[in-house]
């Protein structure tokens, strides 16, 4: 990704430096066409009280045994994670059960996530949606969020965006980050009601001031490319700057763009090398795509071929076309044996090293 001045550009580059929405813990595999941008739902913490220790199991299970709906929600959970031993997926389900039957929304949303992830039962989107809104209409906010994305996708459910916006909302009214986010990049996407940067600026931020990654990350965006807001660098910097910190590869990369083109900082090549490497090491084709540019160039790093050929070849392997252009053209530059070399490290898939380590110089606070 290259910053450009001319306007329409760079909104065609915002889209490529957006971080897909991504869920906590692992990824649900396409359904029917959906797009692969969600995970798979979290189990909800248990419950505590002074009354009701959560550690405490003996206490835990004889509670559970007198039908204590809240004592068995925070007993199963402990057989799913495995705390006292090995996992116990059928127990688990089986005291879920019983506290969902008691009118615990928690353990109502839980049942949703063993059927979307097909924990301990057969994967079953249609039983998740049905478990989840029964949680989401008792008020529990990650169930909204987990409805309104079934919705979104039509997984389990008929395909509505009208019907996921009015849970994401719900969810997002309580505070739920990742509803936060699809609001805002429904804003920012324009799908099912009028393109708003601004709406969707507002709406990131929310979500990033309490840590989510993919906000923190186009929030950033937004800064870098003054879209709903006015350009700022020091504030796409900062925000960059959570993102790569919250593991979002994305933002990595849009880093190593500030220190390559010089914005908000001082042009660094060897910094935007360090950071494009740890884009590309998440997997990040754009990440990898700039870093070989930069090894065949010798920009920032030695003049590496090999290690140029590396990195062309592995967002290849991705299907970046461009890619697989650069390997063409580069081979032409290479000897026999540096494609030979560059061939057995692309078969090993050794990591490339970073020339230097990344660092925010200058890091600028945040301000509101």
């Amino acid at each position: 990704m290259y910053y450009s001045r001319n306007f329409v550009f760079a909104v065609l580059l915002l889209q490529l430096s957006f971080a897909k929405f991504s869920w906590a813990q692992g990824a649900v595999p396409p359904v029917n066409g959906a797009p692969n941008l969600s995970g798979q739902g979290r189990f909800v913490k248990p419950t505590t009280s002074t009354t009701l220790s959560f550690n405490d199991v003996t206490e835990l299970k004889r509670l559970a045994d007198r039908g204590n709906g809240v004592a068995q929600n925070n007993l199963a959970y402990r057989y799913m994670r495995g705390q006292d031993g090995s996992p116990d997926l059928q127990q688990a389900r089986k005291l879920f059960v019983a506290a969902a039957a008691q009118g615990v929304a928690a353990a109502e949303y839980n049942l949703g996530v063993l059927y979307e992830r097909g924990l301990g039962v057969a994967q079953d989107y249609a039983t998740a949606a049905e478990h989840y809104r029964v949680a989401a209409e008792k008020g529990h906010a990650l169930a909204e969020a987990r409805i309104g994305l079934l919705y979104e996708n039509g997984w389990g459910v008929p395909r509505s965006y009208s019907e996921a916006m009015k849970w994401y909302r719900a969810a997002a009214e309580q505070g739920d980050p990742s509803a936060q986010c699809r609001i805002a990049d429904g804003y920012y996407e324009g799908a099912g009601h009028r393109r708003d940067y601004k709406e969707a600026a507002q709406w990131y931020r929310r979500a990033a001031e309490q840590g989510f990654g993919p906000a923190q990350n186009n929030l950033a965006a937004l800064y870098h490319h003054g879209l709903g807001v006015q350009t700022d660098y020091p504030q796409a910097l900062y925000w960059y700057g959570k993102a790569a910190g919250a593991g979002i590869s994305e933002a990595n990369n849009s880093l190593g763009v500030m220190y390559q083109d010089g914005l908000g900082v001082k042009r660094d090549l060897q910094q935007a090398a360090a950071w494009f490497t740890e884009a590309a090491e998440q997997g990040d084709l754009q990440g990898q795509f700039d870093l070989a540019n930069l090894y065949m160039a010798g920009r920032g790093v030695p003049l590496d071929y090999v290690r140029a050929y590396f990195w062309y070849s592995i967002a290849a392997r991705s299907g970046d076309k461009r890619s697989s252009h650069q390997l063409k053209q580069l081979r032409k530059l290479m000897t026999p044996r540096q494609v030979t070399d560059a061939q057995t490290m692309v078969s090993g898939r050794r990591p490339a090293e970073p020339a230097v380590e990344p660092e925010l110089r200058n890091h600028p606070s945040v301000h509101h």
